[in-house]
C-alpha cells in the first residue's frame, strides 16, 4: 500500500511541477508577445526548466523536513 501511495504522490507532484512550469512559460511568452513556433519553443523550454527547478526544490524541502529520504 505504501508503494501505491508513493507512486500516486509522485504523479501528483510531477503534474503540479509541470503546471507551474507551463504557467511560467506562457507568462513569459505573453509578456514578450510571441506567437507561432518561436512562442511555442520558448514556452516549452521555460516550462521544462522551471518544472525541473520546482521538482528539485520540492524534493530538497521534503528531505530537509525529513518527510522523505
Amino acid at each position: 500500500m505504501r508503494t501505491i501511495l508513493s507512486i500516486l504522490a509522485s504523479a501528483i507532484a510531477i503534474i503540479a511541477c509541470g503546471a507551474v512550469g507551463v504557467l511560467a512559460g506562457l507568462a513569459l511568452r505573453n509578456a514578450l508577445g510571441l506567437d507561432g513556433l518561436g512562442g511555442a519553443l520558448l514556452t516549452l523550454f521555460v516550462a521544462m526548466v522551471v518544472a525541473t527547478i520546482a521538482w528539485a526544490a520540492g524534493a530538497s524541502l521534503l528531505r530537509a523536513l525529513r518527510l522523505i529520504r
